[in-house]
């Protein structure tokens, strides 16, 4: 029997369909249709196959990034030739701007609206709701809608073009600017070499192999500096009777460089943060652990981060510039 599961590649969850069948090894496949299936004899000790699976996490995240990229350009080459509107799409003008929302149908009560900066602008609808009912649920909402997406081009605007990672190109690392040297090599690893980052991947044309090789690379360096960081910092929360977080999580994100769950005890890093100078770092640590003292961004937090960290707006201010050379996502 077939059966989905889940698994963290890298920091990120991937799913994948999981069978066991009359075969002799564990089978890995990745298809347009299906994505990732893996096949393997009956009885197969599920930590194996996962295993298998991380130990070919590079070749596998490249090649669904290979084929989420081919389904984009299919998608788009079909709206192109078809003069009908996509039924799962509508097209509205808010505020005199013509906007593509891609609606979702499901078992939910109301119309709700999401918009992101990589996503643009999604609907979640009730099975059965008309394209009616829809446009006026947008139209209702269209000062927020039409807001936010201005604010998210300005973003897009200030985001510098993508890394192509190839040899001799410019990559931040704790605030230097250290020069790429792309090898090649059995293995798929980044390491730092005085002023030069290199790495080390199979083939070394394969542009998501890369990105995934170093996204890898920055959250397993998050993973000890950032950690080490924060403990080093911890006395200064401390007096303030601050407990040290219950758990420390690290990923990528798209808009921020910290997140303080309070009342979990639970603070994640971006593992971009691994770009910036190490004052930029702790400045994101204080912040976050102010947090736990003040939930919002009032007065009271900024004059307590202040108290933690007397240099606070040179570092905010570095950071703002220096970030427009990352890429988050």
């Amino acid at each position: 029997m077939k059966v989905r599961k889940q698994l963290m590649l890298c920091g990120e969850t991937y799913e994948y369909t999981y069978e066991e069948k009359n075969v002799k090894n564990i089978n890995v496949r990745l298809t347009l249709e299906k994505g990732l299936c893996v096949s393997a004899p009956f009885g197969t000790d599920c930590a194996e196959v996962e295993a298998l699976l991380r130990e070919n996490s590079f070749k596998i995240i490249a090649a669904l990034a290979r084929i989420e990229n081919h389904k984009k350009q299919e998608a788009a080459k079909n709206t192109k030739g078809n003069n009908l509107q996509a039924p799962d799409s509508i097209t509205v003008t808010l505020n005199g701007m013509t906007i593509n929302c891609k609606v979702t149908y499901k078992n939910i009560k109301n119309v709700n609206i999401a918009v992101s900066i990589d996503k643009g602008v999604r609907v979640s609808a009730p099975k059965g709701t008309s394209v009616s009912k829809i446009k006026d649920v947008l139209t209702a909402n269209a000062d927020f809608i039409t807001n936010t997406l201005k604010k998210q081009e300005k973003i897009k605007a200030e985001m510098p073009k993508p890394k192509q990672f190839v040899s001799g190109e410019s990559i931040l690392y704790l605030g230097e600017r250290k020069s790429l040297s792309v090898i090649k090599s059995r293995k798929n690893t980044c390491a730092i070499d005085k002023n030069k980052l290199m790495m080390y991947v199979e083939d070394t044309d394969d542009q998501p192999l890369k990105k995934a090789v170093f996204e890898s690379f920055l959250r397993k360096q998050a993973e000890e500096y950032i950690t080490r960081l924060c403990r080093e910092l911890y006395p200064r929360f401390q007096k303030k009777g601050i407990a040290f977080p219950k758990e420390i999580k690290y990923r990528k994100m798209v808009s921020c460089w910290g997140i303080c769950r309070d009342k979990l005890g639970v603070l994640t890093f971006n593992t971009y943060l691994m770009q910036l100078p190490k004052k930029c770092i702790e400045l994101v640590i204080c912040h976050e652990f102010t947090h736990f003292l003040h939930p919002d961004h009032s007065k009271a937090f900024y004059a307590q981060l202040d108290e933690f960290m007397p240099e606070r707006k040179k570092y905010d201010k570095l950071t703002k510039e220096l970030q427009k050379e990352i890429i988050f996502k």
